[in-house]
């Protein structure tokens, strides 16, 4: 058993789930699972999927089911320790409703037809709390910029949250409630089932994952994120003086692991042992691992 309690935030795409252009390291998985299945460690996946599309991936890519899952950028919390099927938490709900004023992502849909450079996603369940966005990666600046122009004057407030796709080579743009994020989701979660602050590590790799990964929660960028985010990441950490809480994978093991690059699942790894070093020596009593797996 580990040193300690420790509750291990993640996200999924491109994060644990190696569906972008680095390699992933062989072993990175299993050791990622060996962490996660221990008996006091609790698991939450925080993503920009809708619940149904989560659940596909964590059993396409064989990873742990969690003990709650964080959905559609933050606005969406479910509970998965009581039953098969994730139960979704309407007080997180019902609080981002109310920052919507009657609003619900049908009706501001609507509202914004029309902003230049917007293609609504296609193909993909809407959700009551978030619209989702296809825009050219080269077009992102000027169509966010449109949007929030268009938001002030319709005079509602909302998150709005950029990532890139690439494998498809495109951007992607959310509208939220101002409250719903994956930090502030975090937080209410963190504050309702009374964790210790300091025993929870996130994992992230993209834009909608900056507010966690500059937040006083230990964090890791994996190795596979984009440059220009890692520099952008690390500057921000070091003006609001949060940099000791932010590490960037570069696969750093020991030499007693599995050969790990830092990508995915392997930076995971590699930052939970960061923060955590006590648990070193666990890891590395080879027969632990085995027995663990």
């Amino acid at each position: 058993m580990f040193a300690d309690e420790y509750h291990l935030c993640a996200d999924l795409d491109r994060t644990l789930l190696p569906n972008g252009l680095a390699k992933e390291s062989p072993e990175a998985r299993r050791l990622f699972s060996v962490i996660a299945r221990q008996p006091n460690v609790s698991l939450t996946y925080l993503t920009g999927r809708d619940v149904h599309r989560a659940l596909r991936a964590i059993d396409q890519y064989d990873l742990p089911l969690p003990d709650f899952l964080i959905t559609d950028v933050g606005s969406s919390l479910y509970d998965c320790r009581l039953t098969d099927e994730p139960i979704l938490v309407d007080e997180w709900s019902e609080r981002l409703r109310q920052d919507w004023r009657g609003e619900n992502s049908d009706s501001l849909m609507q509202k914004l037809a029309g902003v230049p450079g917007l293609a609504p996603q296609c193909g993909l369940p809407r959700t009551e709390l978030k619209l989702s966005f296809n825009v050219e990666i080269n077009e992102m600046d000027r169509a966010l910029s449109a949007l929030r122009v268009r938001l002030m004057e319709l005079g509602i407030q909302a998150s709005v949250i950029s990532s890139t796709e690439e494998v498809l080579g495109v951007g992607m743009i959310d509208v939220l409630p101002p409250s719903a994020n994956k930090k502030l989701a975090l937080d209410w979660l963190v504050q309702h089932v009374k964790w210790h602050r300091s025993r929870v590590f996130f994992a992230g790799d993209s834009g909608n994952d900056i507010d966690v990964l500059l937040s006083p929660y230990p964090a890791v960028l994996v190795a596979n994120a984009e440059q220009h985010l890692k520099d952008r990441l690390m500057e921000a950490a070091r003006v609001r003086v949060c940099a000791d809480n932010l590490y960037v994978a570069s696969g750093q093991l020991p030499a007693e692991l599995p050969s790990m690059n830092g990508n995915y699942a392997a930076g995971v790894v590699e930052g939970f042992l960061h923060f955590f070093p006590e648990n070193l020596n666990w890891f590395r009593a080879r027969d632990s691992l085995s027995v663990a797996s």
